[in-house]
């Protein structure tokens, strides 16, 4: 996806995973930080972050007072892939399955939790359920509003 972003001549910086940083060689293209935390999860691992909680990370570490989270909505209601950017270059077909979100649930969660001096609000519609994982993060509203 970096080299189709550069392909189209965009000029604001690029983050990616730092092993594949070091294969471009353009100034706007930057390793992503270090995770923040560690753990024994898979979902723990950095190579198994993708796109959304890196965004969680970078905006908290801009030390702001509040994070609105809006299209991490985790799962659709197809049973198809729920993205989007579904049937574009580099994702998924649009009836491919969807992605399994619990590295996503687990992710936020403790992004939520070592940010616990930023409040996060989660936007949603009103028959979105909340991930039971969720439920006891104090720092977490979610906000609903109808379709």
């Amino acid at each position: 996806m970096v080299a189709e972003i550069l392909a189209l001549n965009y000029k604001n910086i690029i983050y990616t995973r730092p092993d594949w940083a070091a294969t471009f060689k353009n100034p706007l293209v930057k390793s992503l930080p270090d995770v923040p935390f560690t753990g024994p999860l898979k979902a723990d691992i950095p190579f198994h972050w993708n796109s959304g909680p890196y965004a969680i990370l970078l905006a908290a570490l801009r030390s702001p007072k509040q994070i609105n989270l809006i299209g991490f909505d985790l799962w659709g209601d197809s049973g198809k892939v729920n993205n989007i950017y579904k049937n574009t270059t580099n994702y998924s077909s649009i009836d491919s399955k969807p992605v399994d979100p619990t590295h996503w649930v687990h992710q936020i969660k403790k992004l939520c939790e070592f940010y616990n001096s930023i409040e996060f609000v989660q936007h949603q519609v009103l028959d979105w359920q909340i991930p039971k994982e969720w439920l006891s993060i104090k720092n977490l509203t979610i906000k609903h509003f109808p379709v």
